[in-house]
């Protein structure tokens, strides 16, 4: 067999496999400067490159944190993830999973954005949280989410 004929049976192979998806889950610090504003026009943009590239998610900001889910094809959410990692908005940023899921959740969501943060928030990722496989870090996100709660309403 040639290897043009390898290569071609490869490559059909690969147009077969199913899609593999991924799903990161983060908190950052926002920088003082990013006022509710600057926020708004940061999820619009952020709207508008999730849809062109199939990414999903949360992002909740609170307190000067951001939460976030993003969850998409495997190599979509990697560079994403690496953009925000190199984006000067963000400080203290801790990964708090990331992980390959066999389906989105947050497809219905369209990256929808919260500024604060309750109980309805918290029930929704609850809900992910079920879905994704039982993950080690389970109990400090919604530790972290209950924390932010507070503090968005002690503010």
């Amino acid at each position: 067999m040639g290897s043009n004929m390898i290569l071609g049976e490869l490559f059909k192979w690969i147009r077969r496999s199913p899609k593999r998806f991924k799903t990161v889950c983060y908190i950052s610090e926002h920088t003082s400067n990013l006022t509710h504003p600057k926020l708004s026009i940061l999820l619009k943009k952020s709207q508008n490159y999730n849809i062109n590239h199939s990414v999903n998610g949360v992002l909740i900001s609170a307190s000067n944190r951001f939460f976030q889910i993003l969850e998409g094809e495997e190599n979509e959410i990697n560079e994403l993830f690496e953009r925000i990692q190199a984006d000067d908005r963000h400080t203290n940023i801790i990964k708090l999973f990331n992980t390959t899921i066999d389906r989105p959740f947050f497809s219905s969501y369209n990256s929808s954005f919260r500024v604060g943060l309750g109980s309805d928030e918290i029930n929704e990722i609850n809900k992910y949280l079920s879905i994704t496989a039982n993950h080690p870090f389970e109990a400090n996100v919604v530790g972290i989410l209950n924390s932010m709660a507070l503090s968005a309403r002690l503010a």
